[in-house]
């Protein structure tokens, strides 16, 4: 439950801003440089392709922070992790800045990362200790809606920055961000109180962590959310080739194009906020998943037929607004059963959802073959994975 400083609508909103801040850090920092990559390899004296190990640092760091900050919040509660993941996240982002050579911005890179996902994991535990039911899954809708929106408006505000100054500025603005989270972060009390903490230290998280995996009711809605990260990853990795290379769009229109298509993922957010009123977590999660296979479906038809792009942003912005909607409703069914190892279940939820979207994105990258048509199957597949395991026995028996 919200603590009582917490409590009131000044104290609710003040924390929502706070954990929708944190929850924007790891998108945020993996995205906002990359309109930066031609001005980093110019003054590092390397190739475009070069930099782009300093994403795979990031991932890297991604996936492997949110291993270690699930157990430690359990054990030590929220807030003292959380202080030091934006502590290093800062000082990370100021190396980042201060770099001359490309190993030394890949190893800031990798550092930031480990600090930044403390946000990612520790705002999701936060949302388990303080709320249940459809309070829980409204406000990880907002919270999604966050962390799908930040890393499509990203490369646009860092594209912004860099028409006006030097590319090391970027993480000049992390740091900065960083740091006004890190003074928001110190105004929210402890959520994890010390009788619910666990007692185990690093091989006792590998037990929690096998368990988890071995249970059904966090396996199958994690599970969901990895595949709804693919889809969205498929998108945004495939999007410039697509709109860009196979339609012709010039960059403008690519820019109008790609926030129109992001209005959906606002729209699916605000739609499953209002339906948790009427219907259940369980039940709002299968709709989704079910309408956006369908949509997934259409956008194959429509890539074959060489429908027009007009076609095409309408049935995108369609599977995002599904995405937006049903992601809040899988990761609150994969973390309702699990007050006491919250940390450690919003940690393994983060490396599914990251691994497998940069893996779809990695081998999208790879792959030869009509940009648009590659794109649509990606979703597809994605798709049907998600629909496949919510149409589980289990997962069908599982409403509230």
């Amino acid at each position: 439950m919200l603590p009582r400083r917490l409590q009131g609508r000044a104290g609710r909103n003040f924390l929502l801003v706070t954990l929708g801040a944190l929850t924007a850090f790891a998108p945020m920092a993996t995205d906002l440089y990359l309109p930066a990559f031609p001005n980093i390899a110019n003054s590092l004296g390397v190739d475009i392709p070069t930099v782009q190990v300093t994403l795979a640092a990031s991932f890297a760091g991604l996936g492997a922070g949110q291993i270690l900050y699930g157990p430690l919040s359990d054990r030590y509660g929220r807030r003292r992790p959380l202080i030091a993941g934006l502590v290093l996240f800062i000082l990370a982002s100021i190396g980042c800045a201060f770099s001359t050579t490309l190993p030394m911005l890949t190893s800031m890179r990798l550092l930031q990362a480990l600090g930044g996902c403390a946000g990612l994991v520790i705002a999701r535990a936060i949302v388990r200790d303080c709320y249940t039911g459809a309070a829980m899954a409204r406000t990880m809708s907002l919270m999604t809606m966050v962390f799908a929106l930040a890393p499509l408006i990203a490369p646009s505000v860092g594209a912004a920055i860099i028409g006006v100054a030097m590319w090391p500025w970027l993480f000049i603005l992390l740091a900065a961000f960083g740091a006004v989270c890190l003074i928001l972060v110190l105004f929210v009390p402890e959520t994890h109180p010390a009788e619910m903490r666990t007692a185990d230290g690093f091989i006792g998280s590998l037990k929690t962590y096998k368990l988890l995996m071995q249970n059904g009711k966090f396996l199958m809605p994690a599970l969901i959310s990895g595949f709804g990260s693919m889809t969205l990853f498929a998108y945004i990795s495939s999007s410039p080739a697509v709109l860009m290379g196979s339609y012709g769009l010039s960059a403008q229109q690519f820019a109008f194009a790609f926030g129109g298509i992001s209005v959906g993922i606002v729209l699916g957010s605000q739609i499953n906020i209002f339906l948790l009123r009427r219907r259940s977590v369980n039940s709002l999660l299968r709709t989704f998943l079910g309408i956006q296979f369908t949509a997934a479906l259409v956008l194959v038809a429509l890539t074959l037929a060489g429908a027009p792009v007009i076609a095409v942003i309408i049935c995108l912005a369609l599977i995002v607004a599904c995405f937006s909607g049903g992601a809040a409703n899988s990761i609150t069914e994969a973390l309702r059963p699990f007050p006491e190892s919250a940390g450690s279940a919003a940690a393994l939820i983060g490396v599914l959802q990251f691994g497998l979207g940069a893996l779809i994105a990695t081998v999208l990258g790879q792959l030869p073959g009509s940009p648009p048509l590659l794109m649509s199957i990606a979703i597809v597949i994605a798709s049907a994975g998600g629909f496949a395991v919510s149409r589980n026995r289990r997962m069908a028996n599982s409403d509230r």
